[in-house]
């Protein structure tokens, strides 16, 4: 056997047919030059493969870099078709705008949404850093784990926020807490640019104020229009005079009992909200604001007795629209506004409850209701929008204010949420069949019309036990009215209906079909409970 035969031999069968069965005896001299030879040549072809093996890696490697590189290129290029780069590029920095309403910064916080939308491509991050409005809302958040390794980031991200929006009315929202001198760090950078703050939210150590930092703050914001103060200082009747001159204040918002002293333009204010006061000190404030517009009370009121002392009711001319949100808690007179001002241009209220709390007084409802009476024929105010969400009031006590409004446009009944009941307290069959043109026994004792100038309705309820065909009825009624009804047609319905099933749609789809042109119908089913 040659040699060349001999390797192939072995590169095949892995023996070597001249040493075979040569295991359990000592080589000869020949033998091991045999084996030798073959050692030899096969650690060369060993070697052969081996480098043809990283010959065709290599190949392979090049070739994966060939196909990302491809790949990249493709994505890029196919990135120009999608429909996003066809939006123009006013709609994108609305779209921006929304995403930007709040950029928040903290110790826990993820990158703000201004920050993060800049990253996303370059035409993306040209829009944002062209648009100074994007980086003008702030939101900057302190506590207990906030230390001086945090102001090292945190005082440059804030100044970056200052320079890039550059002239823009400034919205901040500041929460500071311990510790103090990080707090007023903050302050003292954003204090320097208080010539374009717009609207603040203060929730820091009263000692921050008693900075000589906000010494830069008085007289120089002459954008300023609001202002909303937490409780966790009392200001007492020597409060700070930083915002008395504030030429564009208009929106106040803080708790009576601790900003009695603070110093501001009180005749300029048109927007003032109220919270968890008596009424002792809110009626000495709103007596300062002779020109208010909206009135927002917030857990407003107190016992009764507290209340008798306080003498005659206060009037505001000038306020058209009242918010009143309670606690539901003892000492929480949710009738405040009622027993205790007259607003004789007032035209929308709002009753609802609060976020943590499904009540909504404490109080007898009948009680309640002599004194929204007492308080319309006191006032002799036209109602023309409402909006009720109270727990404690039932059809007929509804009806009973509704009776009390012929001047209404806008209703909006939304039927409390409550884990003890999902069944319709106010849309009941009574109240639609009172609804309607021509309700039941019309002949025998001629009933007052209910809202004859109604023209836009919204009812969130439940489809449990829900009446759809007097719904229906009663809405229908309101479309196309008898002319000697004296009753204006419906111009805009909402329905939502919550839980219950598919067949109140079928039911009421119908007024869609016999809406009459120009009145706007939508009807809306969800599975659970919720907020519409």
């Amino acid at each position: 056997m040659d040699r060349a035969s001999l390797f192939k031999s072995s590169s095949t069968t892995g023996l070597l047919p001249a040493i075979e069965g040569h295991s359990r005896i000592p080589l000869s001299p020949c033998d091991e030059a045999i084996v030798l030879q073959y050692l030899r040549g096969t650690q060369e072809e060993m070697r052969t493969c081996e480098a043809e093996m990283m010959r065709l890696i290599e190949g392979i490697i090049e070739l994966e870099k060939k196909r990302r590189g491809l790949q990249k290129s493709v994505d890029q290029y196919h990135s120009l078709l999608n429909p996003l780069h066809k939006i123009p590029t006013e709609i994108l920095s609305s779209i921006f705008m929304f995403c930007c309403e709040k950029n928040e910064l903290s110790v826990r916080s993820k990158l703000p949404p201004v920050m993060a939308l800049s990253t996303v491509c370059g035409r993306w991050r040209d829009i944002i850093l062209s648009d100074p409005a994007l980086w003008a809302s702030l939101s900057i958040l302190t506590d207990h784990e906030h230390s001086v390794i945090s102001d090292a980031w945190l005082l440059p991200v804030i100044e970056l926020f200052m320079q890039r929006s550059k002239q823009s009315p400034i919205s901040l929202d500041l929460v500071l807490t311990d510790p103090l001198d990080s707090a007023i760090s903050i302050f003292t950078l954003v204090a320097e640019h208080s010539i374009r703050w717009s609207d603040v939210k203060f929730k820091m150590p009263r000692a921050v104020f008693e900075h000589e930092a906000t010494r830069v703050i008085s007289g120089h914001i002459p954008m300023l229009k609001q202002i909303q103060l937490s409780d966790d200082y009392d200001f007492g009747e020597s409060g700070p005079d930083v915002f008395a001159v504030a030429p564009a204040l208009s929106s106040f918002d803080c708790h009576p009992l601790y900003c009695q002293g603070i110093a501001l333009p009180w005749e300029q204010l048109k927007v003032l909200t109220l919270r968890n006061a008596f009424p002792k000190h809110a009626l000495s404030m709103l007596s300062r604001c002779s020109n208010l517009e909206q009135l927002n009370l917030y857990a407003v009121g107190g016992r009764y007795d507290e209340a008798e002392e306080l003498g005659e009711p206060l009037t505001l001319h000038g306020v058209q629209s009242m918010t009143i949100v309670a606690l539901g808690l003892d000492d929480c007179d949710t009738s405040f506004a009622f027993r205790l001002l007259t607003l004789p241009r007032l035209s929308s209220i709002d009753l609802s409850p609060s976020e943590r709390y499904a009540a909504w007084s404490s109080n007898d409802p009948d009680e309640v209701l002599l004194h929204i009476k007492a308080f319309l024929i006191r006032s002799r105010c036209n109602i023309t929008s409402l909006r009720i969400q109270v727990p404690q009031l039932d059809d007929r006590q509804v009806i009973s204010i509704l009776l009390l409004l012929p001047t209404l446009e806008t209703l909006y009944i939304h039927e409390p949420s409550a884990s003890n009941w999902q069944s319709n307290k106010i849309v009941t069959p009574l109240f639609l069949q009172r609804f309607t043109d021509s309700p039941p026994d019309s002949s025998s004792g001629a009933p007052d019309l209910l809202l004859p100038q109604l023209l836009d309705i919204t009812l969130v309820v439940y489809g449990e036990e829900l009446d759809t065909d007097c719904l229906s009825e009663a809405i229908m009624s309101r479309l196309q009215p008898a002319s000697n009804t004296g009753i204006r047609s419906l111009r805009s319905i909402s329905i939502s209906i919550i839980g219950g099933d598919s067949n109140c749609l079928e039911k009421l789809s119908i007024m869609e079909r016999r809406a009459t042109a120009g009145c706007r119908v939508r009807i809306l089913h969800t599975a659970g409970s919720g907020t519409v």
